[in-house]
């Protein structure tokens, strides 16, 4: 029993009625150091370094130090004599090496026998002293830190290990058009539902191997793009972080960056900044045809501009309906087009072919007060791995160029 008590993590000291203290364990030794005489442990609680006051059944502690007016002995006398129970306030004492510490200090009488004894006990509640310091600091941290995501646009969310939601700002309540009640502690199936919930499940999963995951979706009209990332919460439990984007408007204006209005085409923009810039993701046998409308200008001239835009259109649709859909249909600017396929030169003649084809059966459904189209083509394709786009599209240029002096209306391979 002994070695239990000595070995508490709280100071005990038992005193007798003439206020001798009869016991110490360890941790008082810990506390205040090895004294020759118990007796010195007790002057430290209530001597010079605290004086122990008595007011409304607690213990406080006094800066100054009277030893006359210290009323220890007469609070243990009241202890004796009534029975009871005696708590200290928080005393803010000083150990061997000087460090403040706090301590809590509570007394209670104990009879053996005949004998009455003071049972003092001494806690160190530094620890927790600090710890709800450190509390209240990180509880204004994450007020701050919440009121923060909360005024974010961006929806942003964090995922447990079993990809439940454990945080939502306001923006994730209201892009997914629920409550945080409905949301949090659920998945992305429970969420979004099977069709879009699966989609950001599998994400969830692969996030939590690859560490990073993007995907962008479309649903009811619009367009998401959902970025997870996975960390490391309290260096131990994996959580997966995230920002769910509506990007619909973004990709309206990509769409306007990248697109002719007028033929519904990708336009010399994407072309000269998309297309350029993943030139080498295309295959070593990658083929264009250039296309450009005969007599053009004559059109625009004769029948006016508008007549000039109907043509475009014609022309922009049949492109459309002859290629595939890996394959790039571009108008450069004005009436020439470009068509790039990763298939070949084979694919890009027959493509052309179609093309020309489908002219020809637009020309035979004329009106006879209406002008025929024709088209010159110029094909190329890459013959060496030292060759890039722009350099197969000047051989086709050079192509359409001799399918012109040739009398237009022709196909010309590079």
């Amino acid at each position: 029993m002994i070695d239990i008590i000595n070995n508490l993590s709280i100071g005990i000291l038992i005193l007798n009625m003439d206020y001798q203290v009869l016991y110490v364990n360890k941790s008082i030794i810990n506390y205040w150091g090895e004294k020759e005489d118990y007796n010195e442990y007790l002057s430290d609680i209530c001597r010079d370094k605290r004086c122990w006051t008595y007011t409304n059944q607690e213990v406080v502690g006094k800066e100054e130090y009277n030893c006359e007016q210290c009323n220890t002995k007469l609070k243990i006398n009241d202890l004796l004599d009534n029975g009871g129970f005696i708590t200290g306030g928080r005393e803010v004492l000083r150990n061997t090496n000087l460090e403040k510490i706090t301590y809590r200090i509570s007394a209670k009488k104990a009879t053996i026998g005949t004998l009455n004894y003071v049972y003092l006990e001494v806690e160190n509640v530094q620890k927790e002293k600090d710890l709800k310091a450190d509390i209240r600091k990180k509880t204004k941290e994450n007020v701050l830190f919440k009121t923060i995501l909360n005024n974010i646009d961006e929806a942003i969310f964090c995922k447990n290990v079993d990809l439940r939601y454990t945080f939502i700002n306001d923006a994730f309540c209201k892009l997914v058009g629920k409550s945080r009640r409905e949301i949090l502690g659920k998945n992305s199936l429970e969420v979004f539902g099977n069709e879009l919930g699966s989609i950001f499940e599998k994400q969830s999963i692969e996030a939590t191997t690859e560490s990073v995951s993007s995907i962008e979706v479309f649903k009811d009209g619009k367009y998401y793009k959902n970025n997870k990332i996975k960390f490391l919460y309290k260096g131990t439990s994996t959580k997966i972080y995230g920002i769910l984007r509506d990007i619909t408007e973004v990709k309206k204006n990509q769409e306007k960056i990248y697109y002719d209005s007028l033929s519904g085409l990708f336009n010399r923009n994407f072309y000269e900044e998309v297309l350029n810039e993943y030139d080498a993701e295309f295959s070593d046998n990658f083929a264009v045809t250039l296309i450009d409308i005969d007599n053009f200008k004559n059109i625009n001239d004769s029948y006016g501009h508008q007549e000039g835009d109907r043509v475009i259109k014609i022309v922009s649709k049949i492109i459309k309906q002859s290629i595939r859909d890996i394959d790039f249909p571009i108008r450069i600017g004005g009436d020439e087009f470009l068509i790039i396929t990763n298939s070949g030169l084979e694919s890009i003649k027959k493509i052309s072919k179609r093309i020309e084809n489908e002219i020809e059966k637009h020309n035979n459904c004329i009106v006879p007060n209406e002008f025929k189209i024709s088209l010159s083509f110029g094909i190329s394709n890459k013959v060496s791995h030292s060759e890039n786009l722009a350099f197969v599209v000047k051989k086709a240029d050079f192509a359409l160029y001799e399918s012109k002096k040739l009398g237009k209306g022709k196909i010309t391979l590079y």
